[in-house]
Protein backbone atom coordinates (compact mmCIF):
# COMPACT_ATOMS: atom_id res chain seq x y z
CA UNK A 1 0.00 0.00 0.00
CA UNK A 2 1.12 3.54 -1.00
CA UNK A 3 2.65 4.99 2.45
CA UNK A 4 2.50 8.98 0.91
CA UNK A 5 5.58 10.90 0.73
CA UNK A 6 7.88 11.30 3.99
CA UNK A 7 8.15 14.74 6.10
CA UNK A 8 11.38 15.80 8.37
CA UNK A 9 9.71 15.13 11.73
CA UNK A 10 12.02 18.24 13.59
CA UNK A 11 10.99 20.74 11.10
CA UNK A 12 12.07 23.87 13.52
CA UNK A 13 12.89 27.98 13.04
CA UNK A 14 16.11 27.92 13.59
CA UNK A 15 16.79 25.03 10.85
CA UNK A 16 14.28 27.54 7.97
CA UNK A 17 16.40 30.47 9.66
CA UNK A 18 19.59 28.32 8.86
CA UNK A 19 18.84 26.75 5.80
CA UNK A 20 17.82 30.45 3.96
CA UNK A 21 20.89 32.20 5.08
CA UNK A 22 22.76 29.18 3.86
CA UNK A 23 20.96 30.35 0.28
CA UNK A 24 21.38 33.82 1.05
CA UNK A 25 25.08 33.84 1.42
CA UNK A 26 25.52 32.41 -1.65
CA UNK A 27 23.43 35.12 -3.51
CA UNK A 28 25.35 37.94 -1.78
CA UNK A 29 27.95 36.33 -3.25
CA UNK A 30 26.71 36.67 -6.63
CA UNK A 31 25.79 40.31 -5.56
CA UNK A 32 28.92 41.08 -5.03
CA UNK A 33 30.46 39.65 -8.53
CA UNK A 34 27.84 41.35 -10.34
CA UNK A 35 28.86 44.35 -8.59
CA UNK A 36 32.50 44.00 -9.48
CA UNK A 37 31.26 43.39 -13.25
CA UNK A 38 29.45 47.40 -12.88
CA UNK A 39 33.12 48.66 -11.60
CA UNK A 40 34.27 47.12 -15.17
CA UNK A 41 31.89 48.65 -17.24
CA UNK A 42 32.66 52.01 -15.11
CA UNK A 43 36.29 51.61 -16.15
CA UNK A 44 35.31 51.27 -19.84
CA UNK A 45 33.34 53.99 -20.13
CA UNK A 46 36.20 55.96 -18.18
CA UNK A 47 38.23 54.93 -21.21
CA UNK A 48 35.67 55.56 -23.84
CA UNK A 49 34.99 59.57 -22.32
CA UNK A 50 31.20 58.87 -22.06
CA UNK A 51 31.58 60.95 -19.11
CA UNK A 52 34.56 62.59 -17.06
CA UNK A 53 35.78 60.15 -14.40
CA UNK A 54 39.42 60.14 -13.62
CA UNK A 55 41.47 56.95 -14.83
CA UNK A 56 43.49 57.18 -11.91
CA UNK A 57 41.27 57.48 -9.22
CA UNK A 58 39.30 54.68 -10.55
CA UNK A 59 41.93 51.87 -10.46
CA UNK A 60 42.78 52.96 -7.05
CA UNK A 61 38.78 52.29 -5.54
CA UNK A 62 38.72 49.01 -8.07
CA UNK A 63 41.46 47.84 -6.93
CA UNK A 64 40.19 48.61 -3.05
CA UNK A 65 36.76 47.20 -3.83
CA UNK A 66 38.13 44.06 -5.57
CA UNK A 67 40.65 43.43 -2.07
CA UNK A 68 37.74 43.71 -0.45
CA UNK A 69 35.67 41.69 -2.39
CA UNK A 70 37.44 38.82 -3.62
CA UNK A 71 39.16 37.35 -0.17
CA UNK A 72 35.51 37.30 1.32
CA UNK A 73 33.36 35.64 -1.98
CA UNK A 74 36.41 32.63 -1.66
CA UNK A 75 35.86 32.31 1.97
CA UNK A 76 32.10 32.20 1.46
CA UNK A 77 32.80 29.01 -1.07
CA UNK A 78 35.42 27.87 0.92
CA UNK A 79 33.08 27.46 4.18
CA UNK A 80 29.89 26.95 1.31
CA UNK A 81 28.27 30.01 3.06
CA UNK A 82 27.87 27.39 5.90
CA UNK A 83 29.37 29.49 8.95
CA UNK A 84 27.09 31.94 11.04
CA UNK A 85 29.63 35.13 10.43
CA UNK A 86 29.48 34.72 6.55
CA UNK A 87 26.36 36.59 6.20
CA UNK A 88 27.98 39.75 8.94
CA UNK A 89 30.98 39.49 6.59
CA UNK A 90 29.56 39.54 3.21
CA UNK A 91 26.89 42.42 4.40
CA UNK A 92 29.34 44.68 5.84
CA UNK A 93 31.85 44.27 3.04
CA UNK A 94 29.15 45.13 0.44
CA UNK A 95 28.47 47.95 2.24
CA UNK A 96 31.52 49.32 2.59
CA UNK A 97 32.11 48.76 -1.03
CA UNK A 98 29.12 50.37 -2.35
CA UNK A 99 30.28 53.44 0.26
CA UNK A 100 33.47 53.46 -1.49
CA UNK A 101 31.23 53.42 -5.25
CA UNK A 102 28.96 56.04 -3.67
CA UNK A 103 32.35 58.36 -2.79
CA UNK A 104 33.87 57.93 -6.38
CA UNK A 105 30.40 58.38 -8.14
CA UNK A 106 27.93 60.32 -5.57
CA UNK A 107 26.48 62.88 -8.35
CA UNK A 108 25.59 59.74 -11.32
CA UNK A 109 24.37 56.75 -8.30
CA UNK A 110 22.84 58.42 -5.38
CA UNK A 111 21.51 56.53 -2.51
CA UNK A 112 23.33 53.38 -3.96
CA UNK A 113 23.71 52.72 -0.13
CA UNK A 114 19.93 51.71 0.00
CA UNK A 115 21.07 47.91 -1.82
CA UNK A 116 23.15 46.62 1.17
CA UNK A 117 20.09 47.63 2.97
CA UNK A 118 17.64 45.12 1.07
CA UNK A 119 20.00 42.64 0.22
CA UNK A 120 20.20 42.54 4.51
CA UNK A 121 16.50 41.94 5.00
CA UNK A 122 17.14 39.15 2.93
CA UNK A 123 18.54 36.91 5.98
CA UNK A 124 15.25 37.65 8.25
CA UNK A 125 17.21 39.25 10.60
CA UNK A 126 15.98 42.24 12.28
CA UNK A 127 19.32 42.64 14.32
CA UNK A 128 21.15 42.30 10.68
CA UNK A 129 18.99 44.87 8.78
CA UNK A 130 19.90 47.30 11.66
CA UNK A 131 22.73 47.24 12.25
CA UNK A 132 23.66 47.63 8.53
CA UNK A 133 20.86 50.43 8.62
CA UNK A 134 22.60 52.32 11.11
CA UNK A 135 26.01 51.50 9.42
CA UNK A 136 24.86 52.78 5.85
CA UNK A 137 24.15 56.65 7.91
CA UNK A 138 27.86 56.16 9.03
CA UNK A 139 29.27 54.83 5.21
CA UNK A 140 26.81 57.40 3.69
CA UNK A 141 28.57 60.58 6.05
CA UNK A 142 31.72 59.66 4.96
CA UNK A 143 31.29 58.99 1.41
CA UNK A 144 29.78 62.35 1.60
CA UNK A 145 32.83 63.92 2.76
CA UNK A 146 35.48 62.47 0.93
CA UNK A 147 33.59 62.71 -2.22
CA UNK A 148 34.47 66.17 -2.25
CA UNK A 149 38.04 65.35 -2.00
CA UNK A 150 38.37 62.44 -4.67
CA UNK A 151 34.38 61.73 -6.16
CA UNK A 152 32.33 63.38 -8.94
CA UNK A 153 31.19 67.11 -7.91
CA UNK A 154 27.38 67.96 -8.18
CA UNK A 155 27.66 71.47 -9.13
CA UNK A 156 23.45 72.20 -8.62
CA UNK A 157 24.72 70.85 -4.84
CA UNK A 158 27.17 74.26 -4.58
CA UNK A 159 25.77 77.27 -3.77
CA UNK A 160 27.53 79.77 -6.59
CA UNK A 161 27.08 83.49 -6.95
CA UNK A 162 28.81 83.47 -10.33
CA UNK A 163 28.58 81.18 -13.14
CA UNK A 164 31.09 78.63 -13.47
CA UNK A 165 32.52 77.70 -16.86
CA UNK A 166 33.80 74.14 -17.34
CA UNK A 167 36.23 72.74 -19.45
CA UNK A 168 36.11 69.50 -21.13
CA UNK A 169 38.22 66.24 -19.47
CA UNK A 170 39.03 69.04 -16.91
CA UNK A 171 38.00 68.15 -13.36
CA UNK A 172 35.09 70.71 -12.14
CA UNK A 173 36.64 70.31 -8.52
CA UNK A 174 40.01 72.63 -10.10
CA UNK A 175 38.21 74.87 -11.42
CA UNK A 176 35.73 75.35 -8.73
CA UNK A 177 38.71 75.74 -6.36
CA UNK A 178 40.76 78.17 -8.59
CA UNK A 179 37.19 79.92 -8.66
CA UNK A 180 37.49 80.78 -4.92
CA UNK A 181 35.65 78.01 -3.30
CA UNK A 182 37.38 76.14 -0.14
CA UNK A 183 37.35 72.57 0.70
CA UNK A 184 35.22 73.69 3.65
CA UNK A 185 32.66 75.21 1.60
CA UNK A 186 32.20 72.40 -0.46
CA UNK A 187 31.99 69.70 2.12
CA UNK A 188 29.43 71.66 3.97
CA UNK A 189 27.14 72.17 0.50
CA UNK A 190 27.74 68.18 -0.18
CA UNK A 191 26.32 67.58 3.50
CA UNK A 192 23.60 70.25 3.15
CA UNK A 193 22.33 69.33 -0.19
CA UNK A 194 23.47 65.94 -0.35
CA UNK A 195 23.56 63.86 2.84
CA UNK A 196 20.44 65.43 4.70
CA UNK A 197 18.20 64.79 2.02
CA UNK A 198 19.60 61.53 1.66
CA UNK A 199 19.21 60.59 5.19
CA UNK A 200 15.93 61.39 5.32
CA UNK A 201 14.95 58.66 2.51
CA UNK A 202 17.58 56.32 4.30
CA UNK A 203 15.77 56.83 7.85
CA UNK A 204 11.97 55.75 5.39
CA UNK A 205 13.90 52.85 3.91
CA UNK A 206 15.32 51.77 7.47
CA UNK A 207 12.03 51.99 8.64
CA UNK A 208 10.62 49.92 5.76
CA UNK A 209 13.97 47.37 5.64
CA UNK A 210 13.58 46.24 9.36
CA UNK A 211 9.66 45.90 9.26
CA UNK A 212 10.05 43.69 6.25
CA UNK A 213 12.72 41.88 8.18
CA UNK A 214 10.56 41.19 11.25
CA UNK A 215 7.14 39.95 9.06
CA UNK A 216 9.89 37.89 7.14
CA UNK A 217 11.28 36.60 10.69
CA UNK A 218 7.67 36.24 11.97
CA UNK A 219 6.38 33.74 8.61
CA UNK A 220 9.30 31.75 8.95
CA UNK A 221 8.32 30.79 12.57
CA UNK A 222 4.40 30.23 11.42
CA UNK A 223 6.17 28.17 8.22
CA UNK A 224 8.40 26.15 10.71
CA UNK A 225 4.95 25.52 12.92
CA UNK A 226 2.83 24.35 9.94
CA UNK A 227 5.83 22.09 8.82
CA UNK A 228 5.48 20.36 12.24
CA UNK A 229 1.92 19.97 12.22
CA UNK A 230 2.00 18.74 8.50
CA UNK A 231 4.77 16.12 9.43
CA UNK A 232 3.15 15.22 12.62
CA UNK A 233 -0.23 14.80 10.70
CA UNK A 234 1.74 12.73 7.63
CA UNK A 235 3.14 10.62 10.31
CA UNK A 236 -0.56 10.24 11.69
CA UNK A 237 -1.52 9.42 7.68
CA UNK A 238 1.45 6.87 7.72
CA UNK A 239 0.24 4.87 10.94
CA UNK A 240 -3.34 5.01 9.37
CA UNK A 241 -2.48 3.78 5.90
CA UNK A 242 -0.72 0.81 8.03
CA UNK A 243 -3.46 -0.03 10.13
CA UNK A 244 -5.91 -0.42 7.17
CA UNK A 245 -3.45 -2.19 5.42
CA UNK A 246 -2.92 -4.81 8.05
CA UNK A 247 -6.98 -5.15 8.19
CA UNK A 248 -6.56 -6.36 4.47
CA UNK A 249 -5.94 -9.54 3.58
CA UNK A 250 -2.12 -8.66 2.44
CA UNK A 251 -0.40 -12.32 2.24
CA UNK A 252 -0.36 -14.71 -0.44
CA UNK A 253 -1.31 -17.59 -0.99
CA UNK A 254 -3.84 -16.86 1.62
CA UNK A 255 -4.85 -19.94 2.63
CA UNK A 256 -1.59 -22.22 1.57
CA UNK A 257 -3.24 -25.95 2.17
CA UNK A 258 -6.14 -25.02 0.17
CA UNK A 259 -5.48 -25.79 -3.33
CA UNK A 260 -8.95 -25.87 -4.83
CA UNK A 261 -8.64 -21.95 -6.09
CA UNK A 262 -6.36 -19.14 -6.67
CA UNK A 263 -6.41 -15.94 -5.03
CA UNK A 264 -5.41 -12.33 -5.24
CA UNK A 265 -6.26 -9.08 -4.54
CA UNK A 266 -4.56 -5.18 -4.65
CA UNK A 267 -5.69 -2.15 -3.43
CA UNK A 268 -3.87 1.04 -4.61
CA UNK A 269 -5.36 4.61 -2.58
CA UNK A 270 -5.65 7.35 -3.91
CA UNK A 271 -4.89 8.99 -0.92
CA UNK A 272 -2.66 7.56 2.33
CA UNK A 273 -5.67 6.05 3.18
CA UNK A 274 -8.39 5.00 0.90
CA UNK A 275 -12.20 4.10 1.51
CA UNK A 276 -12.25 1.40 -0.82
CA UNK A 277 -11.76 -2.57 0.77
CA UNK A 278 -11.69 -6.06 -0.57
CA UNK A 279 -12.02 -9.21 1.83
CA UNK A 280 -11.82 -12.97 1.79
CA UNK A 281 -12.42 -15.54 4.56
CA UNK A 282 -13.30 -18.90 5.09
CA UNK A 283 -16.77 -18.88 6.55
CA UNK A 284 -16.11 -22.75 7.22
CA UNK A 285 -14.42 -25.65 5.40
CA UNK A 286 -16.64 -25.40 2.55
CA UNK A 287 -17.79 -22.01 2.21
CA UNK A 288 -15.69 -18.68 1.04
CA UNK A 289 -16.77 -15.20 1.33
CA UNK A 290 -15.53 -12.65 -1.39
CA UNK A 291 -15.97 -8.90 -0.95
CA UNK A 292 -15.33 -6.03 -2.91
CA UNK A 293 -16.49 -2.42 -1.74
CA UNK A 294 -16.28 1.19 -2.33
CA UNK A 295 -17.03 3.93 0.72
CA UNK A 296 -18.26 7.01 -0.70
CA UNK A 297 -16.07 9.80 -0.04
CA UNK A 298 -11.87 9.66 0.48
CA UNK A 299 -9.23 9.97 3.47
CA UNK A 300 -9.85 9.56 7.36
CA UNK A 301 -13.81 9.49 7.08
CA UNK A 302 -14.37 6.96 4.42
CA UNK A 303 -11.28 4.57 5.72
CA UNK A 304 -13.10 5.09 9.13
CA UNK A 305 -16.58 3.79 7.81
CA UNK A 306 -14.72 1.15 5.35
CA UNK A 307 -13.12 -0.66 8.77
CA UNK A 308 -16.40 -0.44 9.97
CA UNK A 309 -18.71 -1.88 7.26
CA UNK A 310 -15.69 -4.17 6.45
CA UNK A 311 -16.26 -5.86 10.63
CA UNK A 312 -19.85 -6.01 9.79
CA UNK A 313 -20.03 -7.50 6.87
CA UNK A 314 -17.20 -10.02 8.06
CA UNK A 315 -19.44 -10.93 11.28
CA UNK A 316 -22.92 -10.75 9.53
CA UNK A 317 -21.65 -13.48 6.41
CA UNK A 318 -20.03 -15.50 9.34
CA UNK A 319 -23.09 -16.25 10.73
CA UNK A 320 -24.02 -17.93 7.68
CA UNK A 321 -26.64 -15.97 6.41
CA UNK A 322 -27.00 -15.40 2.75
CA UNK A 323 -25.37 -12.75 0.84
CA UNK A 324 -28.67 -10.57 0.22
CA UNK A 325 -29.16 -11.14 3.99
CA UNK A 326 -26.30 -9.89 4.98
CA UNK A 327 -26.48 -6.66 3.18
CA UNK A 328 -29.72 -6.04 4.46
CA UNK A 329 -28.63 -6.62 7.90
CA UNK A 330 -25.46 -4.89 7.53
CA UNK A 331 -27.51 -1.81 5.75
CA UNK A 332 -29.62 -1.26 9.15
CA UNK A 333 -27.12 -1.70 10.77
CA UNK A 334 -24.74 1.37 9.29
CA UNK A 335 -27.90 3.21 9.19
CA UNK A 336 -28.74 4.00 12.44
CA UNK A 337 -26.20 6.34 13.25
CA UNK A 338 -25.09 7.52 10.05
CA UNK A 339 -25.00 10.89 10.65
CA UNK A 340 -22.16 11.46 8.07
CA UNK A 341 -24.40 10.41 5.32
CA UNK A 342 -22.18 8.14 3.75
CA UNK A 343 -22.68 4.92 2.00
CA UNK A 344 -20.81 1.82 0.41
CA UNK A 345 -21.33 -0.29 -2.37
CA UNK A 346 -20.68 -3.85 -2.55
CA UNK A 347 -20.63 -7.01 -3.99
CA UNK A 348 -20.85 -9.70 -1.65
CA UNK A 349 -20.22 -13.56 -3.08
CA UNK A 350 -20.06 -16.81 -0.96
CA UNK A 351 -18.37 -19.71 -3.18
CA UNK A 352 -19.08 -23.15 -2.10
CA UNK A 353 -15.37 -25.11 -2.73
CA UNK A 354 -16.86 -28.80 -3.14
CA UNK A 355 -19.46 -27.97 -6.39
CA UNK A 356 -18.12 -24.91 -7.27
CA UNK A 357 -21.50 -22.43 -7.08
CA UNK A 358 -21.55 -18.77 -5.95
CA UNK A 359 -23.71 -17.13 -4.33
CA UNK A 360 -23.81 -13.33 -4.58
CA UNK A 361 -25.55 -10.17 -4.23
CA UNK A 362 -24.92 -6.74 -5.58
CA UNK A 363 -25.77 -3.43 -3.83
CA UNK A 364 -24.64 -0.88 -6.04
CA UNK A 365 -21.45 -1.86 -7.12
CA UNK A 366 -19.88 -2.58 -10.21
CA UNK A 367 -20.14 -5.46 -12.63
CA UNK A 368 -18.54 -8.44 -11.76
CA UNK A 369 -16.51 -10.00 -15.27
CA UNK A 370 -16.59 -13.78 -15.45
CA UNK A 371 -14.42 -16.16 -17.68
CA UNK A 372 -15.51 -19.22 -18.47
CA UNK A 373 -12.69 -21.89 -18.94
CA UNK A 374 -10.88 -21.41 -22.26
CA UNK A 375 -12.83 -18.74 -22.86
CA UNK A 376 -12.56 -14.58 -22.43
CA UNK A 377 -13.57 -12.11 -19.49
CA UNK A 378 -16.66 -10.76 -20.23
CA UNK A 379 -19.25 -8.68 -17.86
CA UNK A 380 -22.03 -10.12 -15.78
CA UNK A 381 -24.82 -7.79 -15.58
CA UNK A 382 -25.86 -8.91 -12.71
CA UNK A 383 -29.28 -6.99 -10.61
CA UNK A 384 -28.32 -4.17 -8.44
CA UNK A 385 -29.95 -3.40 -5.05
CA UNK A 386 -29.34 0.24 -3.60
CA UNK A 387 -26.39 0.93 -1.64
CA UNK A 388 -25.66 -0.02 1.44
CA UNK A 389 -26.19 2.67 4.21
CA UNK A 390 -28.35 4.92 1.51
CA UNK A 391 -31.72 4.26 3.11
CA UNK A 392 -33.60 1.18 6.11
CA UNK A 393 -34.73 -1.50 5.11
CA UNK A 394 -33.71 -2.33 1.84
CA UNK A 395 -34.00 -5.86 0.34
CA UNK A 396 -31.80 -7.09 -1.81
CA UNK A 397 -31.66 -9.97 -4.27
CA UNK A 398 -29.24 -13.47 -4.46
CA UNK A 399 -28.42 -15.10 -7.49
CA UNK A 400 -26.22 -18.18 -8.70
CA UNK A 401 -23.44 -18.69 -10.80
CA UNK A 402 -21.52 -21.87 -11.54
CA UNK A 403 -18.05 -21.65 -11.49
CA UNK A 404 -16.56 -25.00 -13.58
CA UNK A 405 -12.92 -25.38 -13.32
CA UNK A 406 -10.70 -23.10 -14.89
CA UNK A 407 -13.64 -19.89 -14.47
CA UNK A 408 -12.46 -17.01 -13.54
CA UNK A 409 -14.22 -14.21 -11.37
CA UNK A 410 -13.05 -10.56 -11.51
CA UNK A 411 -14.35 -7.76 -9.14
CA UNK A 412 -13.36 -3.95 -9.11
CA UNK A 413 -14.32 -0.45 -7.93
CA UNK A 414 -14.85 2.36 -9.93
CA UNK A 415 -11.31 3.65 -9.86
CA UNK A 416 -10.24 1.17 -12.17
CA UNK A 417 -12.83 1.82 -15.01
CA UNK A 418 -12.65 5.33 -14.21
CA UNK A 419 -8.86 5.91 -14.10
CA UNK A 420 -8.71 9.00 -16.43
CA UNK A 421 -5.34 10.36 -18.26
CA UNK A 422 -4.35 13.62 -18.76
CA UNK A 423 -6.36 14.46 -21.80
CA UNK A 424 -9.36 13.66 -18.86
CA UNK A 425 -10.16 9.93 -20.99
CA UNK A 426 -11.10 7.17 -19.26
CA UNK A 427 -9.98 4.06 -18.57
CA UNK A 428 -13.14 2.64 -19.78
CA UNK A 429 -14.44 -0.85 -19.58
CA UNK A 430 -13.55 -2.15 -22.91
CA UNK A 431 -9.73 -1.50 -22.28
CA UNK A 432 -10.78 -3.01 -18.91
CA UNK A 433 -11.41 -6.48 -20.87
CA UNK A 434 -8.46 -5.98 -23.21
CA UNK A 435 -5.81 -5.97 -19.88
CA UNK A 436 -8.41 -9.24 -18.54
CA UNK A 437 -8.03 -10.64 -21.87
CA UNK A 438 -4.22 -9.77 -22.67
CA UNK A 439 -3.21 -13.25 -21.07
CA UNK A 440 -6.28 -15.16 -19.97
CA UNK A 441 -4.13 -18.27 -18.70
CA UNK A 442 -2.25 -15.99 -16.78
CA UNK A 443 -2.09 -16.56 -12.87
CA UNK A 444 -4.25 -14.66 -10.55
CA UNK A 445 -1.37 -12.58 -9.29
CA UNK A 446 -0.45 -12.17 -13.11
CA UNK A 447 -3.22 -11.02 -14.34
CA UNK A 448 -3.42 -7.75 -12.08
CA UNK A 449 -0.59 -6.92 -12.40
CA UNK A 450 -1.03 -7.21 -16.37
CA UNK A 451 -4.28 -4.62 -15.32
CA UNK A 452 -2.40 -2.33 -13.40
CA UNK A 453 0.43 -2.30 -16.24
CA UNK A 454 -2.23 -1.23 -18.78
CA UNK A 455 -3.86 1.36 -16.38
CA UNK A 456 0.00 3.08 -15.50
CA UNK A 457 0.38 2.97 -19.67
CA UNK A 458 -2.79 4.53 -20.17
CA UNK A 459 -2.98 6.95 -17.25
CA UNK A 460 0.80 7.85 -18.36
CA UNK A 461 1.83 9.78 -15.02
CA UNK A 462 -1.60 11.44 -14.52
CA UNK A 463 -2.82 11.86 -11.00
CA UNK A 464 -5.01 9.12 -9.70
CA UNK A 465 -8.37 10.62 -8.30
CA UNK A 466 -10.05 7.50 -7.37
CA UNK A 467 -8.81 4.36 -5.20
CA UNK A 468 -7.84 1.21 -7.37
CA UNK A 469 -9.22 -2.32 -6.11
CA UNK A 470 -8.75 -5.33 -7.80
CA UNK A 471 -9.22 -9.05 -6.32
CA UNK A 472 -9.58 -12.13 -8.81
CA UNK A 473 -10.53 -15.79 -8.49
CA UNK A 474 -9.96 -18.87 -10.43
CA UNK A 475 -11.61 -22.60 -9.37
CA UNK A 476 -8.52 -24.83 -9.76
CA UNK A 477 -10.13 -28.08 -8.94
Amino acid sequence: MKTGKKFETSITPEKLFWKNEVKSNHMMCSVLLLFWVLWLILGLFSILHIFWLDFKSFMTFFGLTTALMAPSIAISLYYKGEKKWIKTMLTFVFLICVGIFDTYLGYNLKLMLVVPMFVSVRYYSRRLTLSVCIASFIVMFISCILNTIFGEIDLNMIDVTQEVTLLPNIDPREIILAEGFDETKLIWSQLQFGFLPEALVLILLTVMCVKIASRSQNLVVQQAQISAKTAQLETELNLASSIQSGLLPNIFPPFPDRHEFDIYASMKPAKEIGGDFYDFFMIDEDHLALVMADVSGKGVPAALFMMISKALLKTQAQNGHSPAKVLAKVNNQLCENNSAEMFVTVWLGIYEISTGKLIAANAGHEYPAIRKANGQFELFKDKHGFVVAGMENMKYQDYEIQLDVGDSLFVYTDGLPEATNSFDKQFGYDRMLEALNFNPYADMKELLTTIHSHVDSFVNGANQFDDLTMLAFQRKI
